[in-house]
C-alpha cells in the first residue's frame, strides 16, 4: 500500500493506469480506456473484464455506475489491475493502509463517497495470473475478522450502525455475492438503497436506521 500511494503522489499525468507485475494487458487496453474516458468526461474510474491465466476463466463485472455502486456494498465490483483513473487536481486520492489486501475495495468506496463515477468496459483487456501466492494472500486479506471491520467502516461512511446479527447477515450476503450466480443477479437488481445512501452522504445528510 505505501508503494501504491508513493506512485500516486508522484504521478502528475491526467490519467493513472494500474496493473500488477505478473499480469498481462492486451495491446489495445490503454488505447480503449483512454478513448472511452476522453469521450465520457463524467466517468472517473474505468475498468474492464479480465481473463484468468492459466484457466481461461473470464471475470465479468457490472458495467454501469449504479450497478457497480450497489454491488460494492456486498463485494468488490472493479478489477484492481485493470483500472484507469482520471486524476482531479483536488482529489486527495490515496489508498487506506489500514486495509491491506482489500485496499482497492476501500478506495472504490472512498471514491464513491467523494462523488466519483465508475464504469467497466464489457470486454477482456487484461489477463490475470492466478497462482498459489495470490490465492493465499487473498484468503488472508478477506478473513472474517477483516471483512467485518471493513464493512463496519462502509456502514459508518453511510451513517448507519449495524448490530452483530446484521453484520453476520451481511457477511453471508457477501459470500453469496462472490460465489452464487443467483445471489449475484439479485444483488445486481437492488441499486436503489445503496444509491440513496450515497446521495445522502454526498449531500451532507445521514441515512437513519429503520
Amino acid at each position: 500500500v505505501p508503494a501504491l500511494n508513493y506512485g500516486i503522489r508522484y504521478c502528475n499525468a491526467p490519467f493513472l493506469a494500474r496493473m500488477d507485475a505478473d499480469d498481462m494487458m492486451l495491446p489495445e487496453r490503454l488505447e480503449r480506456q483512454l478513448e472511452y474516458l476522453e469521450d465520457h468526461p463524467d466517468i472517473d474510474i474505468l475498468g474492464n473484464w479480465m481473463q484468468e491465466i492459466p484457466s481461461g476463466k473470464i471475470y465479468r463485472y457490472q458495467e454501469h455506475h449504479t450497478d457497480i455502486a450497489a454491488q460494492l456494498l456486498f463485494a468488490n465490483a472493479m478489477a484492481h489491475p485493470a483500472v484507469m483513473i482520471r486524476r482531479r487536481s483536488d482529489d486527495g486520492l490515496q489508498y487506506n493502509d489500514a486495509f491491506v489486501g482489500p485496499e482497492d475495495y476501500q478506495l472504490w468506496i472512498d471514491c464513491l463517497a467523494k462523488g466519483y463515477k465508475l464504469h467497466n468496459l464489457p470486454e477482456v483487456l487484461m489477463q490475470y495470473r492466478m497462482h498459489q501466492s495470490n490465492i493465499s494472500q487473498h484468503g488472508e486479506a478477506y478473513s472474517e475478522e477483516k471483512l467485518s471491520a471493513f464493512f463496519t467502516r462502509i456502514f459508518d461512511q453511510m451513517g448507519r450502525a449495524v448490530s452483530p446479527a446484521e453484520m453476520e447477515l451481511h457477511l453471508l450476503m457477501h459470500r453469496s455475492a462472490k460465489g452464487d450466480p443467483v445471489a449475484r443477479e439479485w444483488l445486481r437488481r437492488i441499486p436503489l438503497m445503496q444509491q440513496d445512501a450515497w446521495r445522502r452522504k454526498i449531500s451532507g445528510y445521514k441515512i437513519s436506521r429503520e
